[in-house]
């Protein structure tokens, strides 16, 4: 039988232990758990509570449970309400919570997202000179956050598209279509196609060299070494020359590179 921690705290209040050590001289008539929950939740922020009890042996848990009954008027009111719950704080013994859209998303629930549509003020000018205005409406911190992920800011109300800003936001992963798109609903007029071209351009660029994998770096005491090492047949396919006495092997091969390189004689340190 699973007895729930509240159920533990009212069983100890109605116990003989508590009289057989002397804590109480007449057993009190108790008609509600919740008045003892109510206290206790009072008492404790969280699961300060649980912690605490759990330290605790049967003699402190119940002297515990006498001493909060009797120190608190209101234990002695009637309180309603919380006879039925098996829990004592908002957490303790959460069983469900509630997810938005956004939140299955992002837990892998949902496939896919799509944000509800806009009710922002904000109205941009976007000039083919690559400078973005704000003429009326609410700048909100996000709208900030993203302009100034990809321009930089020339006066108050005023950014320049950046390619420096451009690129290293690219690199982090954003899209320059979302930046495209966030543009084309700010401003009433087509973008300039010096924007578009800008923006193309930086996404294109900024994906120009992607991460393959981790190598080491092993240095020969000579050029015959090296090339005597890039041109076994074996070898050949787990290195590559990238220097004069300088060899470069991916992480994944180099332990079939240290072998081949011992059967031909040589050492590696």
């Amino acid at each position: 039988m699973n007895i729930s921690f509240h159920d533990t705290l009212w069983n100890m209040r109605n116990e003989d232990l508590l009289l057989r050590l002397k804590l109480l001289k007449v057993k009190p008539e108790i008609k509600h758990k919740g008045g003892l929950i109510d206290t206790l939740k009072r008492a404790y922020a969280g699961d300060g509570l649980r912690r605490m009890w759990e330290t605790l042996s049967e003699l402190e848990q119940a002297a515990v449970a006498e001493a909060v009954y009797h120190s608190d008027h209101r234990f002695q009111g009637g309180i309603w309400g919380a006879d039925d719950l098996w829990w004592i704080s908002r957490y303790d013994g959460l069983r469900a919570f509630r997810l938005t859209e956004l939140g299955a998303y992002f837990i892998g629930m949902e496939a896919d997202f799509v944000p509800s549509p806009s009710t922002s003020t904000l109205v941009l000018e976007v000039g083919g000179n690559l400078v973005i205005r704000h003429k009326s409406g609410t700048l909100e911190p996000a709208d900030r956050l993203l302009l100034e992920a990809w321009a930089e800011k020339i006066e108050p109300d005023a950014w320049r598209l950046n390619r420096e800003l451009a690129l290293s936001a690219v690199e982090r992963g954003q899209k320059a279509e979302d930046v495209a798109a966030f543009l084309r609903s700010r401003d009433p007029q087509p973008l300039p196609q010096t924007v578009e071209g800008f923006l193309i351009g930086a996404e294109r660029d900024g994906q120009a060299v992607r991460f393959s994998s981790e190598a080491l770096l092993f240095e020969c005491r000579d050029e015959e070494t090296a090339e005597r090492i890039c041109l076994h047949k074996t070898l050949a396919t787990l290195c590559h020359r990238s220097g004069r006495k300088t060899i470069t092997v991916p992480v994944a091969h180099a332990e079939k590179f240290r072998d081949g390189v011992r059967k031909l004689g040589l050492g590696v340190v």
